[in-house]
């Protein structure tokens, strides 16, 4: 689901659509985790708050992936 939802270059929305549809699956309030910002990034305003007081925001550059296998070596 997450994987189709990527190759379709889905909006916030509808990818919001898509996490509560999940919630009756994994049984967890969706609501809630919205509510309290889980899994979210800062918006601008927020960046540009911390930022004035001296927070430094630096670019992450990479994924983590984990293998298709969920087999994990040494060096992943």
């Amino acid at each position: 689901m997450v994987q189709n939802a990527l190759r379709s270059n889905l909006n916030g929305p509808q990818t919001n659509e898509i996490a509560a549809s999940l919630e009756k699956l994994l049984d967890i309030d969706y609501e809630e985790l919205v509510a309290k910002r889980i899994l979210r990034l800062m918006n601008s305003y927020e960046v540009g708050q911390l930022a004035a007081r001296g927070v430094n925001f630096e670019l992450h550059t990479h994924r983590h992936r984990a293998p298709e296998d969920g087999h994990f070596s040494k060096g992943n």
